[in-house]
């Protein structure tokens, strides 16, 4: 992927979130939820943040949609943009094949409405 690219779409997805929930739903909705290169970059990082990082994954992904690039890595040390695409993952995959799970999800990171 070239710089420019890699800069618009790293553009969208900032304001995709700043959007909100609609935005997120958006974004999940952009991603191919059965990569199999995407889902094993997910284990990875998944195992990545609790046994290494002791850090609860969702927690994570929680802060990486809530919270700017500077502000999240301050929390956790952690590089915003890859825990983002880990996060959109995860939620792809959730509502596709366990959509009661994906919508609970939804309220822990939204609250309800």
């Amino acid at each position: 992927m070239s710089e420019a690219l890699m800069r618009v779409e790293n553009q969208i997805i900032k304001d995709k979130l700043s959007q909100g929930k609609e935005g997120l739903l958006w974004l999940v909705d952009q991603v191919n939820p059965q990569d199999g290169l995407k889902a094993e970059s997910l284990t990875r990082y998944i195992h990545f943040v609790g046994i290494v990082c002791r850090k609860d994954f969702l927690s994570v992904f929680r802060d990486a949609i809530q919270y700017n690039s500077g502000d999240f890595y301050a929390m956790h040390e952690l590089n915003w943009w890859i825990t983002i695409e880990e996060a959109l993952t995860y939620l792809a995959i959730m509502k596709q094949y366990q959509n009661e799970q994906y919508s609970r999800l939804l309220v822990y990171l939204y609250g309800r409405g």
